[in-house]
């Protein structure tokens, strides 16, 4: 029988490309890590700064379309 340890450590854990797409964007255009997370309808992006919050607000147009966002709704949150 499969350990639970065995089964996880051969398992995937990949982030969706519209993940990975959203982060990129941001580290590279605003030059910061965020932390993304995917729900059924939307992708929420979470920042430490309201400044930083309101950057990609004001290009947040933009990332729905480089990153293919369609169908998701982009919201983001300061901690």
């Amino acid at each position: 029988m499969d350990l639970i340890k065995n089964i996880l450590a051969e398992k995937k854990f990949d982030e969706p490309s519209s993940v990975e797409a959203v982060k990129k964007y941001i580290r590279d255009n605003l030059n910061t890590d965020v932390s993304v997370s995917i729900s059924k309808n939307s992708l929420m992006v979470i920042v430490k700064s309201s400044a930083l919050a309101s950057q990609i607000r004001l290009r947040q147009f933009d990332i729905s379309q480089k990153c293919d966002l369609s169908g998701l709704k982009l919201v983001i949150r300061t901690v």
